[in-house]
């Protein structure tokens, strides 16, 4: 668990924050909304964008483990939880808005981005009551129950050098699929230094 003011996700901490194990976590962001030109949010705001480049060092024979576009609920705040078939369809109808999925390695795009998809079963995690998941305002720690649907993908690790990883998409919710319109746009790339 890592605080808002030293995430990485929320660009306030370094890259290897936290990161233990096989695979080093790569991820999007909780910060860096932007509103396009022209956006004015009490009036006309059709969308927003996420934008960061981050440089990393990773320690070589470490995959590499990143989200490409992914939702998720958590019952953090909830009063009353909502039930395992709600988070479900939350998450599936919210990610079935991605499209423009895009990822690169060293310039060479990764094919099939489609056949990433997973959707979880309804898992518990630890938060901080100062985490930058914490949109229920709780005021303490805890544990939440929680769902996640999203694409991913986990790369072999990396050979000792330079490398970017670059992955953007795209969220296109509808008055139809999720009940408002808006346009999400994801574009994150990683200079990584792997030694």
């Amino acid at each position: 668990m890592i605080p808002t003011d030293s995430h990485p996700l929320a660009d306030m901490g370094d890259c290897d924050t936290n990161q233990s194990g096989a695979a080093f976590f790569l991820g999007g962001s909780f910060s860096g909304v932007n509103q396009p030109a022209g956006c004015d949010p009490d009036v006309d705001c059709t969308g927003d964008q996420r934008i960061a480049t981050r440089d990393c060092t990773i320690p070589a024979g470490k995959a590499i483990f990143l989200p490409i576009a992914n939702w998720a609920w958590n019952n953090i705040g909830e009063d009353p939880p909502a039930t395992p078939e709600y988070m479900d369809t939350f998450v599936d109808s919210w990610n079935s808005a991605a499209q423009n999925m895009v990822v690169e390695i060293d310039g060479v795009e990764l094919g099939n981005i489609e056949n990433y998809r997973v959707h979880t079963q309804v898992f518990e995690h630890p938060f901080l009551a100062a985490g930058p998941i914490n949109f229920g305002g709780v005021t303490e720690d805890g544990w939440t129950d929680a769902v996640s649907d999203g694409y991913w993908v986990f790369l072999s690790p990396p050979s000792p050098g330079t490398h970017t990883i670059h992955f953007t998409s795209e969220f296109n919710f509808t008055t139809a699929g999720q009940g408002f319109d808006w346009l999400t746009e994801l574009d994150f790339t990683y200079n990584i230094t792997v030694e």
